[in-house]
């Protein structure tokens, strides 16, 4: 039943495949995606997909109006793609946004080999590095054309604000151009207008005879030639969209699972360690700051 669903939404989701090139930007079936595919169907909160104008937040793009972010309990939440080609040389790069009065905010991206979960790429930023928007470029490690699927794992408080507008995967040597995360809507030509021909009718003066008698003359009537206008033909342009291509993931499980969920849980431990120490410089600065007023009016106070 898993597979079945997962290749109907291969063509229901809005990826964008064309040379390679894969795009997604949560405006459209996200219900549809793949979302707790791999390593987010252990149990991880899912994402919350939301939108602009409930924050009072421009998107990145004019045609953005959707984004997904994590709980804000400071739990954390996981999405998966579905599975795509990845090549040697490749970039992925994820669309971000940032802001947070504390240091409860952070993101951590895996790129894994479909069917073994083996780690292909990692990146990960936090809430004292980044604040506003900021564009994620994730290092593929990949020396072979290969079968993958990206998980994003994500923490946010109750104060903090942090989301994932898009993410878009180019690879070796395309041009920036054949690859937008969001397309330009088409334009339809203007037609030509013909301007309608102006026929003159030209008078015919008929000479008075000369005679004893009047003669009466009847007044000719002229007929103007009809006039023919060419209605201009229009042709609209053929668009032509490539079927999207992407692979339904295997439900098989490798050796590897067990490390790469110690791998996971030491990056999380780790980034946790880091937000602690910078908690604590910050405590030690603030009480040494008021150690030394108290020491200076000692010194100056006369015995």
């Amino acid at each position: 039943m898993f597979i079945k669903t997962l290749i109907i939404t291969s063509f229901l989701t809005t990826y964008v495949v064309s040379d390679s090139c894969v795009t997604y930007n949560f405006e459209e079936n996200f219900d549809d995606t793949a979302g707790s595919y791999g390593i987010c169907s252990s149990g991880w909160s899912a994402w919350i997909l939301d939108e602009y104008s409930n924050l009072n937040l421009d998107g990145p793009d004019e045609r953005s109006t959707k984004f997904i972010t994590p709980r804000r309990d400071a739990s954390t939440s996981c999405w998966s793609s579905s599975v795509f080609t990845i090549s040697p040389g490749g970039t992925l790069d994820v669309k971000i946004y940032m802001d947070s009065e504390d240091s409860g905010g952070s993101i951590d991206l895996f790129v894994f080999y479909d069917g073994t979960n083996t780690i292909a790429g990692i990146g990960f930023v936090n809430s004292q590095t980044i604040k506003g928007w900021y564009t994620m470029n994730v290092p593929l490690s990949t020396s072979s054309t290969i079968k993958a699927y990206i998980s994003i794992l994500g923490v946010a408080s109750t104060s903090s604000t942090v989301l994932v507008d898009s993410f878009r995967y180019k690879p070796p040597g395309m041009n920036e151009s054949l690859c937008q995360t969001y397309e330009d809507p088409p334009t339809t030509p203007v037609p030509t207008t013909t301007p309608q021909p102006t026929t003159t009718t030209v008078p015919t003066t008929i000479p008075e005879p000369t005679t004893n008698e009047p003669t009466t003359t009847s007044e000719s009537t002229t007929t103007p030639r009809p006039t023919t206008t060419i209605a201009p033909t229009v042709t609209s342009p053929v668009s032509t969209t490539a079927s999207p291509c992407v692979s339904p993931p295997t439900d098989a499980e490798d050796t590897t699972w067990f490390w790469t969920k110690i791998i996971i849980g030491l990056i999380i431990i780790l980034n946790l360690i880091v937000l602690v120490l910078t908690c604590i410089i910050f405590y030690e600065l603030g009480r040494r700051k008021a150690v030394v007023p108290s020491l200076r009016r000692e010194v100056s106070t006369p015995q």
